[in-house]
């Protein structure tokens, strides 16, 4: 009894450190952000990004909407573990009815994580980005600073190591109305577009302002989520351009729980 006293008030006081931090290194932010991979048959497979969100003391998967889509009760999560290892897990096991959110307009969907173990409890704990740091605002904050999101390029499970490759980009836009075609069904959205294009498995990665580096001069306080990579928009020039779903209709679903 005695020893279960002290898990309970560890995890009190760690989840109290988490979640008053507010700004967060790369590896901080590459710890909250998984990929999410679906096999399709013996040799191919699909895979996106995700990130482990925090929402009044709720766990959530955030992703695109065209990702979690594609997700099966045979999905999995990969986390990114001490010494670029990876932990696989099945998807299934955090939700048994896989009840996705989708957003009605945007390329946005969450679902919530139910942790079935002290282990998978406290890396939630430790590594989830606070939903009090995703913007609400329907404008674009601080174009001067620059963006980072980032992807997995990875093509199958047979994995020794493990981590995402991040970029760093700047805005291309402020926001701009259009209409996309996701299954079939055209939806018209506000987007905002990146000045470099994403990469295959890349979608779905939370975009940040003010990751912290060594050295920062003129830097925000905060790491702040303002957006969802939704895909690449190229044209027959050979440009290629990210495009991002802004990070107030998150909040669209999270108010719904």
């Amino acid at each position: 009894m005695k020893r279960l006293y002290i898990i309970i008030i560890f995890l009190i006081i760690n989840h109290s450190f988490a979640q008053s931090k507010i700004k967060f290194s790369l590896d901080e932010v590459s710890d909250m952000t998984v990929m999410l991979y679906q096999q399709i048959n013996d040799s191919t497979g699909t895979n996106g990004t995700g990130t482990i969100i925090e929402y009044k003391n709720k766990y959530f998967l955030l992703t695109a909407a065209h990702v979690a889509k594609e997700l099966k009760n045979t999905s999995k999560i990969i986390f990114r573990i001490n010494n670029d290892q990876p932990a696989v897990i099945d998807l299934v096991s955090l939700n048994q009815k896989m009840n996705w959110q989708f957003h009605q307009i945007a390329d946005i969907a969450i679902m919530e994580l139910i942790p079935y173990n002290l282990d998978i409890k406290n890396r939630f704990i430790n590594s989830s980005f606070p939903s009090t740091l995703i913007s609400d605002e329907k404008t674009l904050l601080w174009k001067e600073f620059e963006l980072t999101f980032l992807g997995y390029p990875v093509t199958d499970l047979i994995l020794e190591h493990f981590s995402a490759l991040s970029f760093k980009s700047n805005y291309a836009s402020g926001l701009i109305t259009q209409t996309f075609s996701y299954y079939g069904k055209n939806k018209k959205c506000s987007v905002f577009y990146l000045d470099k294009s994403s990469i295959q498995g890349a979608s779905g990665s939370g975009l940040y302002l003010s990751i912290s580096k060594m050295v920062e001069i003129g830097a925000l306080d905060r790491t702040i989520l303002v957006g969802i990579v939704s895909g690449t928009h190229s044209d027959n020039t050979g440009g290629k351009l990210a495009i991002i779903m802004p990070s107030f209709y998150i909040w669209d679903l999270l108010k719904l729980n």
